[in-house]
């Protein structure tokens, strides 16, 4: 409500300092108070005291509250599960030649060691005869 008292002091105000604006005089009690900024001798100003007043005394704010927080505790809960499949995910991605270069020079350099000893083989075969 201070935040928008310093608006309205600041930006609806004519020369003879005189407010354009005026606000609601009923207010929700939550951790952040809400409040409406209405034009002064606005007809429908007593009706929305009368409505927002019901409505703080039936609770409805607090209900609204309360809803909003379980969904946002769920919305967290079920991100931090996203986040947790994300995550293992990631190290999930596709295997392509890239990867493979290891287990390719791995493969190339048993082949070139057994044609090396075939080859030794094959001369030792000529030199014994």
């Amino acid at each position: 409500m201070a935040y928008q008292q310093d608006l309205i002091t600041k930006n609806f105000v004519d020369i003879n300092r005189k407010k354009l604006l005026i606000q609601a005089r009923e207010v929700f009690n939550s951790p952040a108070p809400e409040a409406w900024a209405l034009k002064p001798g606005a007809l429908f100003r007593p009706v929305l005291n009368n409505i927002f007043h019901r409505l703080n005394q039936a609770g409805i704010p607090g209900k609204w509250e309360s809803e909003l927080l379980s969904r946002s505790a769920a919305a967290g809960v079920e991100a931090a599960q996203e986040k947790l499949h994300s995550s293992t995910g990631a190290s999930e991605e596709r295997l392509n030649l890239y990867h493979l270069q290891a287990a390719f020079l791995v493969l190339f350099g048993g082949i070139l060691l057994s044609l090396v000893v075939f080859l030794l083989e094959i001369c030792f075969m000529f030199v014994c005869k």
